[in-house]
């Protein structure tokens, strides 16, 4: 145990001296921060750029992503009922377990994303959508 301490010590003596600043988990920056507070607080956020962001188990039911960018993004086993995602770019987004009843797809780019085992997908809505393997969806029409 004494030399744990003293291991540390030294440790924190060298990085004292050094200039080094320990981080901490809040001076962890996060991606997207005002947007995703937006999105917490009013349900909507068209237009937001939210690439790469982790809305993961998140209960996003009647947002407005209108025209968000929103690729690579994981929406995995979040609640999208009714969301809208009109001419959002949602390229590389993860849908798996995402239940996306009444969703609207009109006009988004959905290629490349992963929507295996997507929850009500036969409720939502595409038109002229770009699904994940580059073709055409005119069904929602």
């Amino acid at each position: 145990m004494k030399k744990f301490f003293s291991k540390f010590a030294v440790t924190l003596a060298l990085t004292s001296l050094s200039g080094l600043v320990m981080a901490h988990q809040y001076d962890v920056p996060v991606p997207n921060l005002a947007e995703r507070m937006q999105l917490a607080k009013t349900g909507s956020c068209a237009q937001c750029a939210l690439t790469d962001a982790d809305l993961s188990y998140k209960r996003l039911a009647g947002a407005d992503l209108n025209g968000a960018s929103l690729h690579s993004t994981n929406f995995m086993r979040s609640d999208l009922t009714s969301a809208r995602f009109v001419g959002a770019d949602l390229t590389a987004a993860n849908f798996i377990w995402a239940d996306v009843h009444k969703a609207d797809f009109t006009d988004a780019n959905l290629k490349g994303a992963l929507m295996s085992e997507v929850k009500n997908i036969e409720g939502a809505v595409f038109c002229r959508t770009t699904m994940p393997d580059g073709s055409l969806n005119n069904a929602g029409c």
